[in-house]
């Protein structure tokens, strides 16, 4: 059975510098079982993968994209695709060019009421 993983590397892809990092999901065979450890942490999955610990096996890339939130940082999968978690996870938030960035105050473009009005 598949579960997939997230790192956090230095990966340079096509494009990118050797100092970008970017997260990568790997997909991780779970046929011969997890190794847990239990620390003073919690619970941690040791993964042999150039001996990584990671503290979650999630059971899609889904889940995965889903658990790194807001991140805007470039996030490579399994089958070589990249996307950014935020536009994923958030596909509505840039509808509307004219973001709110404050309640008392209104964009207000030339030729529309209230322009040049001074408050």
């Amino acid at each position: 059975m598949l579960k997939y993983y997230c790192v956090f590397e230095r990966a340079p892809e096509a494009g990118m510098t050797a100092d970008d990092c970017v997260y990568r999901i790997y997909e991780y065979d779970t046929t011969n079982g997890e190794r847990i450890i239990h620390g003073m942490y919690g619970d941690q999955i040791f993964i042999y993968h150039s001996t990584l610990i990671v503290g979650k096996l999630f059971e899609s890339v889904d889940d995965a994209i889903k658990d790194l939130g807001w991140s805007r940082r470039l996030t490579i999968l399994p089958d070589g695709s990249m996307v950014i978690p935020e536009a994923v996870n958030y596909p509505n938030l840039y509808d509307s060019i004219f973001q709110v960035w404050n309640p008392n105050a209104q964009e207000i473009w030339p030729g529309e009421p209230g322009w040049g009005l001074q408050g």
